[in-house]
């Protein structure tokens, strides 16, 4: 057993933070759709809005889910 007596500060980011990015960008990418569309009339279909409603909450639950997975390594480490 190997006992860890300091901790190493790196300044890249970890696999989970890379993964949260990329859902955070993608989530603001469908919201600036969703705001587009509605401003722009009744050209776009109801239906993609509530697709892009639908992406946007799968968004949100794998944000939810990669934030519990990183305070729950965060607390390992303390």
């Amino acid at each position: 057993m190997k006992l860890v007596m300091s901790n190493i500060h790196v300044t890249t980011k970890c696999r989970i933070c890379d993964k949260l990015e990329v859902k955070y960008n993608r989530k603001t990418k469908e919201e600036d759709r969703i705001r587009r569309w509605k401003r722009e009339g009744g050209r776009h279909r109801t239906a993609s809005i509530e697709a892009s409603e639908d992406i946007i909450d799968g968004l949100n639950r794998d944000i939810a889910k990669l934030m519990q997975e990183r305070r729950d390594r965060q607390n390992k480490l303390n």
